[in-house]
């Protein structure tokens, strides 16, 4: 087990280690969930991207549509604000 801290501004390592082991470079976007009373921390692949290699699968064009990105992240944000963890 590897230990770490949180900083004043509420910033956090990731050991060299794991983010070697995982492939994680400087800027790989990271998504964050709670599971019961853990933090989870993935890998975030753009979620435009999923959808439009859902589309493409299914004939459907997205150009113009919605920037998904925006709309998950303005989505967690309430649900944590409702949860009251914001």
């Amino acid at each position: 087990m590897t230990m770490t801290c949180i900083s004043e501004r509420g910033q956090i390592v990731i050991p060299k280690y794991f983010r070697e082991m995982l492939g994680w470079q400087v800027d790989t976007p990271l998504r964050f969930s709670l599971d019961k009373n853990k933090l989870v921390v993935e890998k975030r692949e753009s979620i435009a991207d999923d959808m439009e290699r859902f589309a493409k699968e299914c004939n459907v064009g997205l150009k113009g549509k919605l920037d998904f990105d925006d709309e998950y992240d303005a989505a967690i944000l309430k649900k944590y604000k409702k949860m009251g963890l914001l």
